[in-house]
């Protein structure tokens, strides 16, 4: 009777030890969840920023140049599309959606942009790996400051 009971509160003690180290760690990926959120809009923020400056150069003339210059407008309409997509990130409602999602749809904007750059602007190539440079630095500027 005595082994019976020995093994019951040894088994009970062992049980609410999981538990609570169980209990630490899922509080734990609660907060780097809730810090994806922020991390996710930031970098849409910056990725924004730099889409839209891309668009504008475009519909100047400034410092891109398109291989088509009949495209311009066009060309323009799909970075607006991409910035529009991006603000999305900025609201409530993104904060609803699971990491891998924000993850694969940041993926998707980041991905069609990177092509229409390498696709439709003279030394597009030159200039979409000057874009993934600096969203890589603000990524882990913005997962630093944020963790």
């Amino acid at each position: 009777m005595f082994d019976i009971f020995s093994a019951l509160m040894v088994g009970s003690i062992i049980a609410f030890l999981l538990y609570k180290n169980l209990k630490k760690i899922t509080d734990r990926l609660d907060v780097i969840e809730d810090s994806s959120f922020e991390i996710y809009s930031n970098f849409a923020v910056k990725a924004e920023e730099y889409l839209r400056e891309i668009k504008n150069d475009i519909e100047k003339e400034e410092k891109l140049f398109l291989k088509e210059r009949t495209k311009k407008k066009e060309i323009a309409e799909k970075f607006l599309d991409l910035i529009r997509e991006l603000l999305f990130f900025e609201t409530i409602q993104a904060k609803q959606m699971k990491k891998a999602e924000a993850e694969e749809k940041l993926f998707e904007i980041l991905s069609s942009a990177d092509e229409i750059i390498r696709k439709e602007i003279k030394e597009g190539e030159k200039i979409a790996d000057s874009l993934r440079e600096k969203l890589l630095n603000d990524y882990e500027k913005i997962k630093d400051e944020i963790r």
